[in-house]
């Protein structure tokens, strides 16, 4: 299961990071609200863990965003905002999990188990149109289409532009590629 992490704090940030990898999770940690926007918006990962008071963004405008944009992947909100309406408006904003600091870890995993259990039997929880602009991979029917126009591509192209879709504006490697 892949996990991003959006938070500022990068020592918490981090130590959460640490914590789903020892669990065998796969992590990756942005640390403001506008990265985390466009991270959550690739649609490549199980959960978005999100803090509220970040720099850019809040928390709860990512959550607003992400869902305008149709991003169905489930949020849990972990943050020290404990007040009833801070957990409304999170909840509101399209968080599915308000979680405050400070948190037991065993908690955490118990919430994130149960979002990874609620989003196995919705199709809605997997993002199965990618764009860029004028270009759209449904990765369920495996189409690319172009402006509406269909592209045929081999297997191995199909792979590859997936695969930089789900990581834009991400730097990679020629060993990632």
């Amino acid at each position: 299961m892949k996990v991003l992490v959006i938070e500022d704090e990068k020592l918490v940030a981090e130590s959460i990071r640490a914590i789903l990898e020892h669990k065998g999770f796969e992590v990756e940690t942005v640390y403001d609200g506008e990265a985390g926007t466009e991270y959550a918006e690739l649609g490549i990962y199980d959960l978005l863990i999100l803090d509220v008071m970040m720099p850019k963004l809040n928390g709860f405008q990512v959550a607003q965003q992400v869902r305008a944009n149709r991003c169905h992947t489930p949020i849990l909100m972990l943050t020290a905002r404990s007040d009833l309406e801070d957990r409304i408006r999170g909840l509101n904003a399209g968080a599915d999990y308000y979680l405050t600091k400070p948190f037991a870890i065993e908690e955490l995993l118990a919430r994130m188990r149960v979002a990874f259990k609620h989003s196995e039997g919705s199709n809605i929880a997997k993002k199965t149109i990618l764009q860029v602009q004028n270009l759209e991979i449904d990765t369920e029917k495996r189409m690319v289409t172009v402006d509406g126009k269909v592209v045929d591509l081999t297997k191995k192209e199909y792979e590859l532009l997936t695969y930089l879709v789900q990581n834009k504006n991400i730097v990679l490697t020629r060993e990632q590629i």
